[in-house]
């Protein structure tokens, strides 16, 4: 029987382990402007570096879309209607005391319906919160693919943030007191995408192991696409699915750009493991830890996780 780990103090570590490693991840790779896949060596330089770890534009979006979640609940909302929904939620429960960058990547978003862009990494890693939400499989994959296509119409990454959710699901609804089930979990997340050929990627991914970085490359096809990237992140987060530092790395060699597959494989890792197996000095150094800290507590609370944790605990 499979013990599932939703005591309130515990899931509360994992959904702030999921928001911070998914930031700090972004943060690591961000230092590369791009560029992917990263040498083993260079990422190691600057995981071990002193400089701050930067609130980035998709750890923004991530948070806002968190805050979203937490705010609107079960009400149902049509892409019409989502923006401003957003820009609502954001005006009443976000003060001016908070990052600057947050509220300005506010407002391009609002502007992607009159014709501006959002990076497609930033929509895909926007997703990360949907897979915490205590909603069945299915309607995990739906509401992925409605706050999907609000930054990106692309139908292929749209099932790229569908894919990215419901693995974030699948690990923050199972229990962590066994070792994962890779092939168990790669044939339940290759049903739930509406694309057939990327499900059958997706379930390529358990069979990699522990190969050499460019023979992973190879065996899943890692083209550089959105969906190329949430593989590289699966694959990362099953070689090292207890260990966030280990799979951030690893997301980071097999393709790029370097900080959106280390903000994925962050994300999967640190939801079965918590925060607090994040490294310490990577935490000191991320900037605005203490507001991450605070959305993935009113995400927790909206789930029903609602017992106090202090910030030191990650």
């Amino acid at each position: 029987m499979t013990h599932h780990d939703h005591s309130t103090g515990r899931a509360r570590l994992r959904i702030r382990g999921c928001l911070l490693a998914a930031a700090s991840g972004h943060a690591l790779g961000s230092a590369f402007h791009g560029a992917g896949p990263v040498d083993g060596g260079t990422f190691d330089n600057v995981a071990r570096s002193e400089d701050p770890l930067p609130c980035t534009d998709a750890t923004a979006r991530m948070l806002l879309y968190a805050r979203w979640l937490s705010v609107m609940r079960d009400r149902r909302l049509d892409s019409a209607d989502l923006v401003s929904h957003l820009h609502r939620t954001w005006a009443t429960s976000v003060g001016e005391e908070h990052p600057p960058r947050l509220r300005e990547l506010l407002d391009a978003g609002g502007q992607r319906q009159d014709g501006g862009d959002v990076a497609e990494g930033t929509t895909v890693c926007a997703v990360i919160p949907v897979g915490l939400s205590p909603l069945p499989l299915p309607r995990i994959a739906a509401r992925a693919r409605l706050v999907a296509a609000v930054g990106e119409a692309d139908p292929r990454t749209q099932e790229a943030a569908v894919g990215l959710a419901c693995a974030v699901a699948l690990v923050h609804q199972s229990g962590t007191a066994r070792p994962l089930d890779r092939n168990r979990f790669v044939h339940q997340l290759a049903h739930l995408t509406a694309d057939g050929t990327f499900g059958e990627r997706l379930s390529q991914a358990g069979a990699v192991g522990h190969r050499p970085a460019g023979d992973v490359r190879v065996r899943l096809d890692l083209d550089g696409t959105a969906q190329s990237r949430v593989l590289a992140a699966l694959a990362a987060f099953l070689r090292h699915p207890d260990n966030p530092a280990a799979a951030i790395r690893d997301a980071a060699t097999l393709t790029g750009p370097a900080a959106e597959v280390a903000a994925m494989a962050g994300a999967l890792t640190a939801t079965r493991t918590g925060g607090t197996a994040i490294p310490a000095p990577w935490l000191r150094r991320l900037r605005y830890r203490e507001l991450i800290c605070d959305v993935g507590d009113e995400l927790a609370a909206a789930t029903g996780s609602a017992v106090p944790l202090p910030s030191s605990l990650a």
